[in-house]
């Protein structure tokens, strides 16, 4: 063997030195001999032997520069062919008995390398150590590989490992690194891999969360790096898609949602001057979007409110909901009663998609939630762009739009968490010789793709714009998957009152361009009036008769002189 920077030289029976650092040597190695009766492939476990021999060893007496050398070399052997064969002929080519052999040896050293005081106090390994993870780079970019390590414990044996650093203690740079590429590698090698079948980004993670190694994965991304690999900000936009987990498991509250709050607010994750920049903003929109899906406690306006899609007929009341029929197909229309589900078919079968698994259809209700708790928390922004928008067009409010983006973008950052969005006139969606979709909409090469969507979206903006009752405002969201939807938004005060309505819009309207508060009050009444007064600089307004409260405590001061005057609110009485 030579040396292990540049090549790895091997000599053949029939006489060939080959070098398994390149991609024609490698895959030669792999297919030496042609046929298995030859010779079968035993590279990995004649290499472990002679690996489980040096360790030994060495807890006997300091291994000598060539003995580290040799055990280097035992390792090295199985990253070079991970990295430099050609992914077909390795998958092809290398025996799942060889990678069983190789797993176990890993997880066991591993495991013993756990209660290493060495590491357990500076979080830094010698290089015959460290080398033991390195292959694992490589080696879990290949399916079979990274399935071998879900199926046989190995995340377990590798959290555990990092955790022995007590929180909120890290391991150095470089192990923080490998164990990253680790968990990306292997995201990557069972969601993108044609040959995969069975597994999607919500199983994965919810293995690596249950074991512990998701969360060490995101405290060892906050260690700061030269250069962040593309594959960490990969794995957290395909974790950010995992709508349920984010929402269980991510809480704050939960043991993993902890651990990001205390990421977030200094008390773990790397704890030097600088955390990981790029990483933190991936982690705190993870925070954010865990804080949108859930449901509000005693919050009318804060859980998703069924409505009949052709009469827009609603109530709060669980009996109402409970009452309401769904489509078959769906899964996301319901009707009031069956002549309002077939009076609706004609239009409804246009933009009628069937269902996907129960998965999906959790994922979508998740959705949901998260759009109704976005405009909950950016409630007065909405409203105030709203306003300046039709003041400025000339529309009505029933022709806006507001388009929400759940998507991470390349930074890390998901617009609808940091609370941005913006709003537009519906109509432009689909008047006119071309429709004005936003610039996020998807967009590809494949133009019958791109049409096929583009027709999907102006039938569903078309449908939901003339279906738009008093108490809605239209949005077209796209979520954290990619896919878009299109939404009849509505929120309900606990005093039964819609906050889109007309009169809350007209509230606004006064109470930004006339400074008053009337209307205000109107709607939201003492408990939030503060706020208003502060946020548009608001006075009171007495040109119109003040609520009915405010008139019951001077009926109180004059009855008390000797009048006779009767309650009107009866909010006084007592």
């Amino acid at each position: 063997m030579g040396d292990t920077t540049d090549s790895l030289k091997i000599l053949l029976p029939n006489g060939r030195n080959i070098d398994i650092c390149t991609t024609e040597g490698a895959d030669y190695f792999l297919r030496y001999p042609s046929s298995e009766n030859d010779r079968d492939f035993s590279f990995f476990s004649k290499n472990l032997e002679e690996a489980n021999k040096l360790r030994k060893l060495a807890k006997k007496r300091i291994l000598t520069s060539v003995e580290k050398q040799r055990l280097i070399c035992t390792y090295f052997g199985a990253d070079a062919l991970a990295r430099y064969a050609t992914p077909s002929v390795f998958m092809e080519k290398m025996p799942r008995k060889e990678l069983e052999l190789w797993m176990d040896h890993i997880m066991h050293h591993i495991t013993d390398m756990t209660t290493n005081g060495n590491w357990t106090r500076t979080g830094v390994l010698v290089q015959h150590d460290a080398f033991l993870l390195h292959p694992c780079v490589s080696m879990f970019h290949h399916p079979p590989v990274a399935i071998l390590a879900f199926e046989r414990g190995f995340y377990q044996v590798l959290a555990d490992f990092i955790a022995a650093r007590q929180a909120p203690l890290l391991p150095c740079a470089d192990i923080a690194e490998t164990a990253c590429l680790i968990v990306s590698n292997s995201i990557a090698s069972v969601l993108f891999n044609e040959s995969v079948i069975g597994w999607t980004a919500e199983k994965a993670f919810k293995m690596l969360e249950k074991c512990g190694m998701l969360i060490q994965f995101i405290r060892c991304s906050t260690v700061p790096l030269d250069h962040d690999p593309i594959c960490f900000s990969k794995t957290y936009q395909e974790l950010m898609k995992c709508t349920t987990l984010v929402k269980k498991k991510l809480k704050k509250g939960s043991t993993s949602g902890n651990v990001i709050t205390n990421i977030i607010d200094g008390s773990d994750g790397f704890q030097g001057r600088y955390k990981n920049t790029r990483m933190m903003i991936h982690i705190k929109s993870i925070a954010k979007l865990a804080d949108l899906f859930q449901v509000p406690e005693n919050s009318q306006c804060g859980s998703v409110m069924k409505i009949c899609r052709h009469c827009n007929k609603t109530d709060s009341t669980e009996e109402f909901q409970r009452s309401l029929m769904v489509c078959s197909r769906c899964k996301t229309a319901y009707y009031c009663s069956r002549e309002c589900q077939v009076a609706d078919w004609k239009l409804h079968k246009k933009a009628c998609v069937p269902a996907g698994s129960k998965a999906e259809q959790k994922t979508y209700e998740n959705s949901q939630q998260a759009l109704l708790n976005f405009a909950k928390m950016n409630y007065e922004d909405i409203m105030e762009r709203l306003v300046n928008l039709c003041e400025e067009s000339g529309i009505s409010k029933k022709e806006t739009v507001i388009e929400i983006d759940f998507k991470p973008n390349d930074d890390g950052v998901v617009p609808a968490a940091a609370g941005q969005f913006k709003v537009g006139n519906a109509r432009r969606y689909f008047e006119g010789d071309r429709p004005e979709e936003p610039d996020w909409f998807y967009k590809r090469e494949d133009k019958k793709c791109y049409k096929n969507n583009i027709k999907n979206m102006i039938t569903g903006m078309t449908d939901n714009f003339n279906r738009i009752a008093d108490s809605h405002v239209l949005c077209l969201v796209r979520h954290s998957r990619g896919d878009f939807g299109i939404n009849r938004l509505q929120l309900t005060l606990e005093n039964g009152k819609q906050m889109f309505s007309n009169q809350a819009y007209e509230a606004f309207r006064s109470a930004i361009q006339d400074k008053k508060e009337n209307g205000l009050m109107r709607m939201f009444g003492m408990r939030k009036i503060e706020f208003y007064r502060k946020r548009y600089d608001l006075e009171p307004d007495y040109s119109e008769m003040p609520p009915e409260e405010d008139l019951d405590r001077v009926r109180m001061m004059l009855n008390a002189l000797g009048g006779d005057f009767p309650l009107g609110s009866g909010q006084f009485n007592s």
